[in-house]
């Protein structure tokens, strides 16, 4: 969502006339909170990516289960979808990431483009055993990809060997509003009060918000603050914020690494405190490339003097140049110039 929507409202911008269609496994609040421009909204279940535990760790019987049963019944699942794509005259597919959708989109005669700096072929390879089944779901997935017009891998992307027509752009990023003067007069903060995000993909309950050091003029704006009576922690979603401007309000970003929020931190030039997820393929690209944008550090969960030491660091850190998000404009220019003309 964080990659497709800023895509999506540039193109409104240029093409107000065009017919938006999202295919998500997400809630329509979650997209609209997202996404301003008006667009319908049909639920995908099937593209789920990776199925997660609450810590955020891969569920790996559960995702190669799901995949099995999809590609156990590969034709009929593609059928549906080309049959549907046919029927709701779409002109162009952009898909990040369903495979599914750019194989249904070819058997349709419909252009596709793909956006996105990781597949799901990849990490499905990552976390799947070696065996004749999960490489036949593979190999089924990487053909799929194959098929797309063009493979548009924003930076910071993952290695993709296996695929074609990959072309790598400049980031793809939401950058956010400054609404700070908004915060302080609903949370009453002095102006000299610097504000921290937490940012931890919903999992703040089991991080341990209510561990989180007490800093001199520093406050933490979480999603959960439930149960809890400090004044330095405030709720992020009182203000009304989509993300983006929510971090633009804020000093500093804590944070697993995400390409969402990294991204739109590097482009807000907000220094950063991340925090690992035990093996997740994509962070070390994530992170490399992070650390030539803008102060960051490391923090482990649990460590609380760790976080001190780091958001003290950071808080008042100078800020780099910040990056532009030029990939969104790049992938529009494409998205024009790949429809057919009527």
């Amino acid at each position: 969502m964080a990659i497709t929507a800023p895509v999506l409202e540039r193109l409104h911008e240029l093409a107000p006339d065009w017919r938006i269609t999202v295919s998500s496994s997400l809630a329509g609040s979650v997209l609209r909170s997202r996404i301003q421009c008006p667009f319908e909204l049909v639920p995908d279940e099937l593209d789920f990516g990776l199925r997660m535990n609450r810590d955020l760790s891969v569920d790996t019987g559960a995702t190669i289960d799901d995949y099995a049963a999809i590609h156990a019944d590969w034709d009929r699942h593609v059928a549906e979808r080309a049959a549907w794509l046919a029927e709701s005259r779409c002109d162009l597919l952009l898909a990040n990431i369903s495979y599914l959708n750019i194989e249904a989109a070819d058997r349709s005669g419909i252009p596709a483009i793909a956006l996105s700096p990781l597949n799901w072929a990849d990490l499905y390879r990552h976390y799947a055993p070696d065996s004749a089944a999960c490489r036949a779901v593979f190999e089924q997935m990487v053909n799929a990809y194959n098929r797309a017009g063009t493979f548009l891998a924003p930076r910071p992307c993952m290695p993709m060997p296996y695929f074609d027509k990959v072309e790598v752009i400049p980031p793809v990023a939401q950058v956010g509003r400054d609404r700070r003067t908004r915060l302080r007069e609903l949370f009453d903060l002095d102006a000299s009060t610097k504000l921290v995000l937490l940012a931890l993909g919903g999992q703040e309950a089991d991080f341990g918000v209510a561990a989180l050091p007490v800093l001199e003029n520093i406050c933490w704006v979480v999603d959960d603050r439930r149960g809890l009576t400090r004044d330095d922690i405030l709720s992020a979603g009182r203000p009304g914020l989509a993300f983006p401007d929510l971090l633009a309000s804020c000093d500093l970003l804590v944070a697993k690494p995400g390409y969402g929020a990294f991204t739109e931190a590097a482009c807000l030039g907000k220094p950063v405190v991340y925090m690992r997820r035990a093996g997740w393929p994509e962070e070390i690209y994530l992170i490399e490339w992070l650390r030539q944008q803008v102060p960051c550090r490391e923090a482990s969960r649990g460590d609380a003097p760790a976080l001190e030491d780091a958001v003290r660091e950071l808080i008042e850190a100078p800020p780099l140049q910040a990056c532009a998000p030029d990939g969104v404009d790049e992938t529009v220019r494409r998205i024009l110039g790949s429809a057919p003309r009527h």
